[in-house]
Protein backbone atom coordinates (compact mmCIF):
# COMPACT_ATOMS: atom_id res chain seq x y z
CA UNK A 1 0.00 0.00 0.00
CA UNK A 2 1.17 4.04 -0.42
CA UNK A 3 1.07 6.19 2.68
CA UNK A 4 0.49 10.09 0.52
CA UNK A 5 2.12 12.30 2.14
CA UNK A 6 1.29 15.49 -0.68
CA UNK A 7 -0.89 15.30 -3.60
CA UNK A 8 0.33 15.81 -7.02
CA UNK A 9 -1.65 19.33 -7.57
CA UNK A 10 -1.19 21.68 -10.26
CA UNK A 11 2.32 20.38 -10.70
CA UNK A 12 3.35 19.93 -7.27
CA UNK A 13 5.48 17.35 -5.99
CA UNK A 14 4.11 13.76 -4.65
CA UNK A 15 5.71 12.05 -1.46
CA UNK A 16 5.09 8.68 -1.60
CA UNK A 17 6.06 5.85 1.20
CA UNK A 18 5.41 2.62 -0.53
CA UNK A 19 5.71 -1.00 1.11
CA UNK A 20 5.58 -3.91 -0.49
CA UNK A 21 3.36 -5.92 1.40
CA UNK A 22 3.77 -9.24 -0.75
CA UNK A 23 7.38 -8.62 -0.18
CA UNK A 24 7.42 -8.38 3.45
CA UNK A 25 4.98 -11.24 4.23
CA UNK A 26 7.21 -13.65 1.98
CA UNK A 27 9.87 -12.79 4.07
CA UNK A 28 11.05 -15.50 5.89
CA UNK A 29 10.50 -15.62 9.66
CA UNK A 30 13.99 -15.71 11.36
CA UNK A 31 15.12 -12.91 9.28
CA UNK A 32 11.69 -10.88 9.63
CA UNK A 33 11.21 -7.97 12.22
CA UNK A 34 9.43 -9.03 15.20
CA UNK A 35 7.64 -5.92 16.97
CA UNK A 36 6.21 -6.29 20.61
CA UNK A 37 2.27 -6.64 21.32
CA UNK A 38 1.14 -3.67 22.78
CA UNK A 39 -0.19 -3.74 26.18
CA UNK A 40 -3.76 -3.81 25.94
CA UNK A 41 -4.07 -0.92 28.86
CA UNK A 42 -0.75 0.69 27.93
CA UNK A 43 -1.36 4.61 26.65
CA UNK A 44 -1.83 4.36 22.57
CA UNK A 45 -1.99 8.44 22.28
CA UNK A 46 -2.72 11.64 24.46
CA UNK A 47 -4.95 13.92 23.20
CA UNK A 48 -5.83 17.01 24.73
CA UNK A 49 -9.22 18.58 24.99
CA UNK A 50 -11.14 21.85 27.09
CA UNK A 51 -13.76 19.66 28.44
CA UNK A 52 -16.26 21.28 30.01
CA UNK A 53 -13.77 23.81 31.46
CA UNK A 54 -11.89 25.78 28.80
CA UNK A 55 -8.98 24.84 30.01
CA UNK A 56 -6.59 22.01 28.28
CA UNK A 57 -7.16 18.49 29.97
CA UNK A 58 -4.97 15.51 28.85
CA UNK A 59 -6.67 12.19 27.71
CA UNK A 60 -5.64 9.65 27.31
CA UNK A 61 -6.68 6.57 25.43
CA UNK A 62 -5.36 3.20 25.56
CA UNK A 63 -4.88 0.55 22.73
CA UNK A 64 -7.90 -1.25 24.12
CA UNK A 65 -10.24 1.33 23.74
CA UNK A 66 -8.31 2.33 20.48
CA UNK A 67 -9.15 -1.32 19.03
CA UNK A 68 -12.59 -1.51 20.41
CA UNK A 69 -13.32 2.09 18.88
CA UNK A 70 -11.60 0.96 15.27
CA UNK A 71 -13.04 -2.69 15.44
CA UNK A 72 -16.91 -0.58 16.02
CA UNK A 73 -15.69 0.96 12.11
CA UNK A 74 -15.49 -2.09 10.23
CA UNK A 75 -19.37 -3.30 11.55
CA UNK A 76 -21.15 0.05 11.28
CA UNK A 77 -20.12 1.04 8.10
CA UNK A 78 -20.52 -1.39 4.92
CA UNK A 79 -17.82 -0.56 2.82
CA UNK A 80 -14.06 -0.67 3.64
CA UNK A 81 -11.86 2.97 3.28
CA UNK A 82 -9.89 2.08 -0.12
CA UNK A 83 -8.56 5.39 0.15
CA UNK A 84 -9.26 7.55 2.67
CA UNK A 85 -8.60 11.73 2.60
CA UNK A 86 -7.61 12.90 6.38
CA UNK A 87 -8.51 16.31 6.70
CA UNK A 88 -8.86 17.07 10.26
CA UNK A 89 -4.97 17.91 12.39
CA UNK A 90 -3.55 14.84 13.89
CA UNK A 91 -3.60 16.96 17.03
CA UNK A 92 -7.73 16.43 16.70
CA UNK A 93 -8.79 12.56 17.50
CA UNK A 94 -11.04 12.46 14.69
CA UNK A 95 -8.10 12.03 12.57
CA UNK A 96 -7.97 8.68 14.53
CA UNK A 97 -10.89 7.34 12.07
CA UNK A 98 -9.45 7.56 9.15
CA UNK A 99 -5.82 6.80 10.30
CA UNK A 100 -6.37 3.34 11.93
CA UNK A 101 -9.93 1.98 10.25
CA UNK A 102 -7.87 2.38 7.21
CA UNK A 103 -4.54 0.96 7.97
CA UNK A 104 -6.59 -2.01 9.50
CA UNK A 105 -8.60 -2.18 6.41
CA UNK A 106 -5.82 -2.52 4.24
CA UNK A 107 -6.64 1.10 2.63
CA UNK A 108 -4.68 3.92 1.76
CA UNK A 109 -4.52 7.00 3.87
CA UNK A 110 -4.11 10.51 2.01
CA UNK A 111 -2.87 13.45 3.54
CA UNK A 112 -3.48 16.76 1.89
CA UNK A 113 -0.47 19.47 2.78
CA UNK A 114 -0.95 22.76 4.84
CA UNK A 115 -2.15 24.53 2.22
CA UNK A 116 -4.68 22.09 0.56
CA UNK A 117 -6.36 21.75 4.08
CA UNK A 118 -7.15 25.62 4.38
CA UNK A 119 -8.25 25.62 0.50
CA UNK A 120 -11.70 23.89 -0.56
CA UNK A 121 -10.93 23.72 -4.78
CA UNK A 122 -7.75 21.67 -3.84
CA UNK A 123 -9.77 19.30 -1.40
CA UNK A 124 -11.97 18.90 -4.38
CA UNK A 125 -9.42 18.51 -6.31
CA UNK A 126 -8.36 15.60 -4.25
CA UNK A 127 -11.02 13.82 -4.64
CA UNK A 128 -10.65 13.09 -7.93
CA UNK A 129 -6.80 13.52 -8.81
CA UNK A 130 -6.14 10.30 -5.76
CA UNK A 131 -9.44 8.81 -6.00
CA UNK A 132 -11.06 9.35 -2.48
CA UNK A 133 -13.00 7.29 -1.36
CA UNK A 134 -13.64 7.88 2.59
CA UNK A 135 -13.55 11.02 4.31
CA UNK A 136 -14.58 12.75 7.61
CA UNK A 137 -14.96 16.68 8.26
CA UNK A 138 -16.64 19.38 10.05
CA UNK A 139 -20.32 20.28 8.89
CA UNK A 140 -19.15 23.95 8.00
CA UNK A 141 -16.54 22.71 5.71
CA UNK A 142 -18.25 20.33 4.18
CA UNK A 143 -21.05 23.34 3.61
CA UNK A 144 -18.41 24.71 1.47
CA UNK A 145 -17.47 21.99 -0.86
CA UNK A 146 -20.86 21.64 -1.27
CA UNK A 147 -21.27 24.86 -2.26
CA UNK A 148 -18.52 25.12 -4.25
CA UNK A 149 -18.00 21.99 -6.48
CA UNK A 150 -19.16 21.54 -10.25
CA UNK A 151 -22.38 18.89 -10.22
CA UNK A 152 -20.10 16.36 -12.64
CA UNK A 153 -17.15 16.64 -9.76
CA UNK A 154 -15.89 13.29 -8.70
CA UNK A 155 -16.82 12.67 -4.93
CA UNK A 156 -16.38 9.97 -2.10
CA UNK A 157 -18.36 7.11 -1.70
CA UNK A 158 -18.64 7.76 2.18
CA UNK A 159 -18.90 11.43 3.45
CA UNK A 160 -18.77 11.43 7.58
CA UNK A 161 -19.29 14.83 9.42
CA UNK A 162 -18.67 15.28 12.82
CA UNK A 163 -17.30 17.68 15.69
CA UNK A 164 -19.83 19.99 15.32
CA UNK A 165 -23.52 20.39 15.04
CA UNK A 166 -24.77 19.53 11.59
CA UNK A 167 -27.50 21.77 10.07
CA UNK A 168 -30.72 20.07 7.91
CA UNK A 169 -29.16 22.51 5.00
CA UNK A 170 -25.77 19.85 4.74
CA UNK A 171 -27.95 16.92 4.67
CA UNK A 172 -30.56 18.41 1.79
CA UNK A 173 -27.78 19.98 -0.38
CA UNK A 174 -25.90 16.57 0.18
CA UNK A 175 -28.68 14.58 -1.07
CA UNK A 176 -29.67 16.44 -3.96
CA UNK A 177 -26.41 17.16 -5.21
CA UNK A 178 -24.40 13.66 -4.72
CA UNK A 179 -27.11 11.54 -4.03
CA UNK A 180 -24.49 8.59 -5.11
CA UNK A 181 -22.63 9.05 -2.28
CA UNK A 182 -23.33 8.06 1.00
CA UNK A 183 -23.61 10.96 4.24
CA UNK A 184 -23.26 9.67 7.97
CA UNK A 185 -23.28 12.27 11.04
CA UNK A 186 -20.46 10.75 14.17
CA UNK A 187 -21.01 12.02 17.64
CA UNK A 188 -18.67 11.26 20.41
CA UNK A 189 -16.18 13.40 22.85
CA UNK A 190 -12.41 12.81 23.46
CA UNK A 191 -13.25 11.01 26.56
CA UNK A 192 -15.20 8.14 24.56
CA UNK A 193 -12.53 7.87 22.34
CA UNK A 194 -13.27 9.51 19.08
CA UNK A 195 -17.59 8.66 18.61
CA UNK A 196 -19.75 7.19 20.43
CA UNK A 197 -22.84 7.50 17.80
CA UNK A 198 -23.58 7.36 14.27
CA UNK A 199 -26.50 8.46 11.64
CA UNK A 200 -26.94 7.11 8.28
CA UNK A 201 -28.28 10.68 6.64
CA UNK A 202 -31.25 10.37 4.72
CA UNK A 203 -33.65 12.71 5.29
CA UNK A 204 -33.41 16.11 7.06
CA UNK A 205 -36.69 17.06 7.34
CA UNK A 206 -37.26 15.93 11.12
CA UNK A 207 -34.14 17.45 12.17
CA UNK A 208 -30.50 16.09 11.99
CA UNK A 209 -30.07 13.43 14.35
CA UNK A 210 -26.49 12.01 15.91
CA UNK A 211 -27.98 8.76 15.94
CA UNK A 212 -27.50 5.01 18.21
CA UNK A 213 -24.60 4.06 20.38
CA UNK A 214 -22.23 2.37 18.18
CA UNK A 215 -21.15 -1.67 19.30
CA UNK A 216 -19.50 -1.72 22.64
CA UNK A 217 -21.21 1.81 23.84
CA UNK A 218 -24.33 2.87 25.20
CA UNK A 219 -26.33 6.23 25.79
CA UNK A 220 -28.82 7.52 28.73
CA UNK A 221 -30.28 11.31 29.07
CA UNK A 222 -30.34 11.95 32.09
CA UNK A 223 -32.58 15.00 34.65
CA UNK A 224 -30.95 17.11 37.05
CA UNK A 225 -31.61 14.68 39.67
CA UNK A 226 -29.50 11.85 37.35
CA UNK A 227 -32.85 10.17 36.73
CA UNK A 228 -32.97 9.02 32.83
CA UNK A 229 -35.76 11.43 30.77
CA UNK A 230 -38.49 9.95 29.17
CA UNK A 231 -38.86 9.92 25.56
CA UNK A 232 -38.40 13.39 23.59
CA UNK A 233 -37.69 15.06 26.68
CA UNK A 234 -34.18 16.64 26.38
CA UNK A 235 -31.55 16.04 29.22
CA UNK A 236 -28.09 15.48 29.65
CA UNK A 237 -25.91 12.88 27.58
CA UNK A 238 -24.35 10.65 29.58
CA UNK A 239 -22.12 7.27 27.64
CA UNK A 240 -21.24 4.54 28.57
CA UNK A 241 -19.12 1.26 27.81
CA UNK A 242 -15.11 0.29 27.08
CA UNK A 243 -14.55 2.92 24.87
CA UNK A 244 -14.92 5.35 27.67
CA UNK A 245 -11.01 6.49 28.67
CA UNK A 246 -12.28 6.73 32.28
CA UNK A 247 -10.13 9.26 33.53
CA UNK A 248 -8.24 12.96 32.51
CA UNK A 249 -4.42 13.18 32.63
CA UNK A 250 -3.57 13.81 36.63
CA UNK A 251 -6.95 15.55 37.18
CA UNK A 252 -9.86 14.52 39.69
CA UNK A 253 -13.19 14.44 37.23
CA UNK A 254 -16.62 13.87 38.41
CA UNK A 255 -18.11 13.65 34.64
CA UNK A 256 -16.75 10.17 34.82
CA UNK A 257 -17.46 7.14 37.04
CA UNK A 258 -17.42 3.70 37.28
CA UNK A 259 -20.11 0.85 36.63
CA UNK A 260 -23.67 2.20 36.37
CA UNK A 261 -27.49 1.35 37.24
CA UNK A 262 -28.10 2.08 33.23
CA UNK A 263 -25.47 0.24 31.55
CA UNK A 264 -21.66 -1.85 32.02
CA UNK A 265 -18.72 -0.39 31.81
CA UNK A 266 -17.33 3.45 32.86
CA UNK A 267 -19.41 6.12 32.37
CA UNK A 268 -19.08 9.97 30.97
CA UNK A 269 -21.29 12.84 31.71
CA UNK A 270 -21.21 14.78 27.95
CA UNK A 271 -22.04 18.22 29.46
CA UNK A 272 -23.85 17.73 25.87
CA UNK A 273 -27.97 18.31 25.98
CA UNK A 274 -29.70 15.79 23.86
CA UNK A 275 -33.05 14.19 23.43
CA UNK A 276 -34.20 10.73 22.21
CA UNK A 277 -37.22 10.47 19.51
CA UNK A 278 -37.92 7.26 17.55
CA UNK A 279 -35.11 5.09 18.80
CA UNK A 280 -32.46 8.00 17.27
CA UNK A 281 -30.38 10.69 19.59
CA UNK A 282 -30.38 14.61 18.83
CA UNK A 283 -27.98 17.08 20.04
CA UNK A 284 -29.91 20.10 21.48
CA UNK A 285 -26.13 22.03 22.50
CA UNK A 286 -23.97 22.07 25.62
CA UNK A 287 -25.60 22.84 29.13
CA UNK A 288 -23.73 25.31 29.74
CA UNK A 289 -24.69 27.22 26.92
CA UNK A 290 -28.32 28.09 28.25
CA UNK A 291 -29.11 31.89 28.37
CA UNK A 292 -31.79 32.93 30.46
CA UNK A 293 -34.30 36.08 29.47
CA UNK A 294 -36.94 36.72 31.34
CA UNK A 295 -36.94 34.03 33.23
CA UNK A 296 -36.96 31.65 30.09
CA UNK A 297 -34.25 29.08 29.06
CA UNK A 298 -32.48 29.89 25.58
CA UNK A 299 -30.54 27.20 23.68
CA UNK A 300 -28.65 29.04 20.84
CA UNK A 301 -27.64 25.95 19.00
CA UNK A 302 -31.20 25.58 18.46
CA UNK A 303 -31.26 28.96 17.25
CA UNK A 304 -28.56 28.64 14.81
CA UNK A 305 -29.62 25.57 13.41
CA UNK A 306 -33.16 27.02 12.31
CA UNK A 307 -31.66 29.95 11.39
CA UNK A 308 -29.52 27.94 8.83
CA UNK A 309 -32.49 26.14 7.47
CA UNK A 310 -33.08 29.61 6.16
CA UNK A 311 -32.74 30.24 2.39
CA UNK A 312 -29.69 32.26 1.92
CA UNK A 313 -28.14 31.39 5.37
CA UNK A 314 -25.11 29.54 5.20
CA UNK A 315 -23.11 30.36 8.64
CA UNK A 316 -25.33 31.86 12.32
CA UNK A 317 -24.21 32.51 15.53
CA UNK A 318 -26.09 33.07 18.14
CA UNK A 319 -24.93 35.23 21.23
CA UNK A 320 -25.92 36.80 24.49
CA UNK A 321 -25.73 40.76 24.15
CA UNK A 322 -25.33 42.36 27.98
CA UNK A 323 -27.02 46.14 27.60
CA UNK A 324 -25.73 47.43 30.58
CA UNK A 325 -23.72 50.48 30.39
CA UNK A 326 -20.07 50.31 29.30
CA UNK A 327 -18.85 51.68 32.54
CA UNK A 328 -20.52 49.32 34.60
CA UNK A 329 -19.20 46.48 32.59
CA UNK A 330 -15.51 47.66 32.46
CA UNK A 331 -15.77 48.04 36.04
CA UNK A 332 -16.37 44.18 36.67
CA UNK A 333 -13.01 43.12 34.64
CA UNK A 334 -9.71 42.52 36.32
CA UNK A 335 -7.53 46.02 35.92
CA UNK A 336 -4.52 44.20 34.94
CA UNK A 337 -6.69 42.69 32.17
CA UNK A 338 -8.17 45.30 31.16
CA UNK A 339 -5.03 47.45 31.19
CA UNK A 340 -3.10 45.03 29.02
CA UNK A 341 -5.99 44.77 26.41
CA UNK A 342 -5.53 48.74 26.19
CA UNK A 343 -2.15 48.50 25.45
CA UNK A 344 -2.59 46.00 22.61
CA UNK A 345 -5.52 48.52 21.33
CA UNK A 346 -3.10 51.58 21.09
CA UNK A 347 -0.68 49.23 19.09
CA UNK A 348 -3.19 47.86 16.71
CA UNK A 349 -3.83 49.30 13.10
CA UNK A 350 -7.47 49.67 14.23
CA UNK A 351 -7.81 50.51 18.01
CA UNK A 352 -11.54 50.02 18.40
CA UNK A 353 -11.72 46.85 16.76
CA UNK A 354 -8.55 45.60 18.47
CA UNK A 355 -10.28 47.12 21.79
CA UNK A 356 -13.71 44.70 21.25
CA UNK A 357 -11.81 41.48 20.86
CA UNK A 358 -9.36 42.05 23.83
CA UNK A 359 -12.19 43.27 26.73
CA UNK A 360 -13.55 39.91 24.99
CA UNK A 361 -11.34 38.02 26.59
CA UNK A 362 -11.05 40.70 29.64
CA UNK A 363 -14.37 40.78 31.16
CA UNK A 364 -14.69 37.43 33.10
CA UNK A 365 -18.49 35.92 33.36
CA UNK A 366 -19.88 38.72 31.50
CA UNK A 367 -21.13 39.59 28.67
CA UNK A 368 -19.13 41.70 25.99
CA UNK A 369 -20.31 44.86 25.40
CA UNK A 370 -22.49 45.61 22.47
CA UNK A 371 -20.73 48.71 21.40
CA UNK A 372 -17.36 50.74 21.32
CA UNK A 373 -17.39 54.45 20.65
Amino acid sequence: RTLIGASDVGGSPTTNITVDLAELLSTEPDAAVTLPAPDLDGPAYTIYTSGSTGEPRGVTVSHRELALSTAARHVVYPTRPERFLVISSLSFDSSVAGLFWTLTAGGTVVLPTDSEVHDVDALIDLFTTTDISHTLLVPSLYRGLLARAEPDAAWPDQVIVAGEACGPDVVTRHLDTRPASKLSNEYGPTEATVWATVSHLDDATAGVPIGRPIPGAWTAILDHRGELCPGGVVGELLIGGETVTGRYDGIESDRFAGASAFGSGRTFLTGDRAACANGRLYFHGRVDDQLNAGGLRIEPTEIEVALQGVDGVEEAVVVARDLRALDDLLSTADADRLAEALRRAADAADPRTSLGSALALSLIHISEPTRLL
